[in-house]
């Protein structure tokens, strides 16, 4: 396994439409070429379908938040806290990287500075 380099922070929560879309959403983000961690915090006793299709390496990550968390700042904050990766992108679980080189192309504009960047679907 490889050490991740950043952490893709995903909040969850609900019957949020992304549950659908979790799975081709995470594929994308581990296809990136630049190692990578998925953490997706959800609320305890949201059901998530099946993710990383095989991924047994750890890189999928599910971290449980209380209920009364159930917005997406708040369990973004959850995830960060059980992020192992120097450097964290915040996203959503409906947005899905475009193309592999995303994360590539995202910390070559970083430049020791917060970015916000739009290229996603």
């Amino acid at each position: 396994m490889s050490v991740s380099q950043v952490s893709v922070v995903l909040p969850l929560f609900g019957d949020h439409g992304a549950m659908g879309a979790l799975p081709v959403v995470c594929r994308g983000w581990l296809d990136q070429d630049v190692p990578c961690e998925v953490v997706i915090a959800i609320t305890t006793g949201t059901a998530i379908p099946p993710l990383g299709d095989g991924i047994t390496d750890g890189r999928i990550r599910v971290v449980h938040a209380d209920r009364e968390l159930a917005s997406p700042g708040p369990l973004r904050n959850v995830a960060v806290a059980a992020s192992r990766a120097p450097l964290l992108y915040l996203s959503d679980a409906d947005v899905a990287p475009l193309g592999d080189d995303f994360l590539r192309r995202a910390l070559g504009l970083l430049d020791d500075r917060a970015v916000i960047q739009p290229w996603m679907y």
